[in-house]
């Protein structure tokens, strides 16, 4: 566990390991407390990572990929006896445990929909068969991990989280049903540059163990001005491995406890929440964090806050557990904050492109409300043309209208124009 601590990217790990001691319990009328995250970018050990938080949450993990079987309760026939069998899902057989799905973005569409049903409902009701209806409670914590579909799959920094989702969970709105969402990238330190090559040459790093970890936490002077001291996710050198039995059964152990939210903690978590609403409406710069706030996020820092009174095995959620769960959100976001001369998007610019596609829209909607609703690619450069829309974005706009459902479409070239009415 030592060599995954000092790989580099530890917001991601510290919120992974809360993230293990989160839920554990709840029947079909209670709140779990289970937390859900999703990782979107892709770096070296990445599976790895994800398998072993898959073998450390008790009381049961597994990882699935698009080839895994159905993830819902479905029928199945055996393979000695050939008579059919009611298969509860990977979902529901995990229990309380993790499910780790990897690249979700190459999930079908029916497994993208049971994921969020798992997500937002504490039990799924399903018909696998004739003749078959079942209720199955859904308590596990899903663990998913994105590849951006540009720039070869690595999360491009200078560009949103939404930017860097791909295509397929950005028209969905994937990322919103999530407790939280964490970036994976590569950056350049020497220190960790140099564990890995030694690790890749089946080198033991000894010497390198005894060196200082390198500071993981970028400048925070954008989200909390008032906060200058250093940070409390900095990893000392002198890190024991813990084996993964002992890992497994010290989690369940404190996932048994129910602590009780002092008043004082509850009062930290409603502060931290409301400066980052307030961050990302008053100011400008900030504005990428409108993308990710939500109530889930109040919801992500209440659970971070029990789960670390739950590694102290204290019945009682202090100020302390309060502000170090916020400051695991806090590291997380600001991984997500968009770096260099891309970041700053001009307002007016983003402004004229939104009014030209909606003249475009506006053009089309009023064609098919005259009869001419089926309109070839060559007709609808020359409605765009009209519009005022740029030329060079005349591909890209199609491509958006077509996956928004106002464009079908169809054999030879033609477009179908969707009313609003009709959808």
């Amino acid at each position: 566990y030592q060599r995954r601590v000092h790989g580099g990217s530890e917001p991601l790990k510290f919120a992974l390991t809360l993230a293990a001691f989160c839920g554990g319990g709840g029947n079909l009328t209670e709140p779990l407390g289970a937390v859900h995250i999703l990782i979107v970018g892709d770096s070296f050990g990445r599976s790895q990572l994800l398998r072993h938080v898959a073998d450390c949450i008790p009381p049961k993990g597994c990882c699935i990929t698009a080839q895994s079987p159905p993830l819902h309760p479905h029928l199945g026939r055996d393979a000695a006896t050939g008579e059919m069998l009611l298969h509860a899902g990977v979902l529901a057989s995990v229990g309380s445990g993790a499910c780790i799905c990897e690249e979700i973005e190459k999930f079908r569409p029916e497994a993208q929909v049971a994921l969020l049903d798992a997500i937002e409902w504490p039990h799924v009701d399903a018909s696998p068969g004739p003749g078959a209806w079942c209720t199955v409670p859904l308590r596990a914590s899903i663990i998913a991990s994105a590849t951006p579909g540009e720039a070869g799959g690595r999360y491009q920094r200078s560009r949103s989280l939404l930017d860097n989702l791909p295509r397929s969970l950005r028209s969905r709105s994937l990322h919103r049903r999530f407790h939280l969402c964490l970036a994976l990238f590569e950056t350049a330190d020497e220190y960790r540059d140099q564990f890995i090559s030694s690790l890749v040459t089946n080198r033991t790093p000894t010497s390198l163990l005894s060196v200082s970890a390198s500071p993981i936490v970028p400048p925070r002077d954008n989200l909390y001005d008032d906060d200058d001291g250093p940070s409390s996710l900095e990893l000392s050198a002198d890190l024991q491995a813990l084996p993964s039995p002992f890992l497994r059964d010290y989690i369940a152990c404190a996932r048994s406890l129910q602590p009780e939210l002092s008043a004082a903690a509850a009062s930290t978590l409603k502060c931290a929440y409301c400066k980052l609403c307030s961050l990302s409406t008053e100011d400008a710069s900030m504005g990428w964090l409108s993308e990710i706030i939500s109530p889930r996020l109040m919801e992500t820092l209440l659970h971070f806050a029990v789960a670390r009174a739950r590694v102290d095995f204290s019945t009682v959620v202090s100020v302390t557990h309060a502000e170090e769960a916020v400051e695991v959100v806090r590291e997380a976001l600001l991984d997500l904050q968009p770096q260099g001369p891309s970041s700053h998007r001009d307002p007016e610019r983003k402004s004229s492109k939104a009014k030209e596609d909606r003249r475009f829209l506006v053009a089309l909607m009023s064609a098919a409300r005259t009869g001419k609703s089926v309109l070839s690619t060559g007709e609808l450069r020359q409605v765009a043309q009209t519009s005022g829309v740029a030329m060079q974005r005349f591909g890209e706009l199609l491509r958006h209208l077509n996956e928004q459902g106002f464009l079908l479409q169809q054999a030879g070239g033609k477009y179908r124009v969707v009313d609003c009415d009709e959808m």
